[in-house]
């Protein structure tokens, strides 16, 4: 996989089978400038650029074209977690980067309500000065104890109006997801409060049943943190968090891919 981008000037690449919108064009070109997007269409009737790419010549003979993936749930990458500051942002997107990940939200574990705005600020001032930074995603301080995974557990908390203000205000506007368990004391207050302030709540890392998930979804939230984990599974008098996401059309099931968290 190659990732492919032109910041400044013209870009053409052409002989790709170019997969976008739900559709795949042969032998097809895209035109780029100045790092959007211009025009596209098949054959050769392309105008001269600045730079000119043959997709088989990078990728071989039926090479595909794709716009570039947006990841909004990840921790890090070549051994950088996005929790260490901005040399570690930028080493792990640059890995991803170059995998075809071109923009991506930064992950948060868990840590100190402190520790977590001052993060959460850094990620704020990343959006301004690197493209590929979208915002930060805040999967915790507020979950489940008993489903903390690799959160420390000792420093989840309920999510007290005051402390998911400061969250997101340190953010200015930045903070696009949150990960929360609605069942906590002050659970579904704090998804309409994270919502309100424009970001999207995820039900995760929870103990909640599929009523208690319905509220939250009631309530607004509209993603499902890695479907299946960390939250209680599927029984045919117990049906949970995952089925009655499944069953609203407005909720967004989040999976982790790999074949070992799911098969």
């Amino acid at each position: 996989m190659k990732t492919l981008s032109s910041a400044t000037g013209s870009l053409v690449v052409h002989s790709v089978r170019l997969v976008d919108r739900g559709e795949i064009a042969e032998d097809a070109w895209v035109r780029i400038e100045d790092g959007v997007v211009v025009a596209r269409g098949t054959g050769t009737d392309w105008e001269p650029a600045t730079e000119v790419v043959d997709g088989t010549e990078v990728a071989g003979a039926g090479a595909l074209l794709t716009p570039g993936f947006v990841d909004i749930h990840g921790h890090g990458g070549a051994g950088a977690a996005y929790d260490d500051g901005v040399d570690a942002i930028r080493t792990g997107r640059n890995l991803h980067r170059a995998h075809g990940t071109t923009r991506a939200v930064i992950s948060l574990v868990t840590g100190t309500i402190d520790d977590l705005a001052r993060s959460v600020a850094l990620i704020a001032a990343l959006t301004r000065t690197d493209g590929d930074v979208l915002g930060s995603h805040l999967e915790g301080p507020f979950l489940d104890p008993g489903h903390h995974g690799a959160h420390e557990p000792t420093l989840l908390r309920h999510p007290v109006a005051a402390d998911v203000a400061r969250l997101l205000e340190a953010g200015e506007g930045t903070v696009r997801q949150v990960t929360i368990a609605p069942e906590l004391p002050g659970g579904i207050d704090a998804v309409r409060q994270i919502v309100a302030a424009g970001a999207a709540a995820a039900v995760g890392h929870t103990d909640a049943d599929a009523a208690m998930a319905v509220a939250a979804f009631e309530a607004g939230a509209s993603l499902l943190t890695h479907a299946f984990n960390a939250m209680p599974g599927i029984h045919h008098r117990a049906p949970g968090p995952v089925l009655a996401a499944a069953a609203d059309h407005r909720v967004i099931l989040e999976a982790i891919a790999d074949d070992v968290h799911l098969d």
